[in-house]
């Protein structure tokens, strides 16, 4: 089964206007996420999730933010993943995940 989880450092930063925005650090690279993107991304930090828990966690939030799902958990997900956002490894059962979940390669895509 494949595992996915969050990589990188949630930041607040402030516009040279004083409004505030939200981004992730990866390493010293600045990525700024859409709203849908940043859902996904915060539900599963701290988390190893399967797809499937990934989605309901994905699919609650956007809910209780009254935000519309847009193309769908999937989508964010690999777009996520292109960006070195998000890590995905191989587990034998929910209990047993390999190291190889965490070890990534910081992406210059953000």
């Amino acid at each position: 089964m494949k595992i996915y989880a969050a990589i990188g450092r949630f930041e607040m930063r402030y516009s040279e206007t004083g409004e505030r925005y939200p981004l992730v650090m990866l390493g010293r690279q600045e990525c700024l996420l859409d709203p849908r993107e940043l859902m996904l991304w915060s539900a599963m930090t701290w988390r190893i999730l399967t797809q499937e828990q990934a989605e309901q966690c994905y699919q609650t939030r956007m809910e209780c933010a009254a935000i519309s799902e847009g193309m769908g958990c999937g989508h964010y997900l690999k777009r996520l993943m292109q960006r070195g956002l998000i890590s995905c490894g191989e587990a034998e059962s929910d209990t047993n995940w390999s190291a190889d979940c965490m070890s990534f390669h910081a992406s210059e895509a953000c």
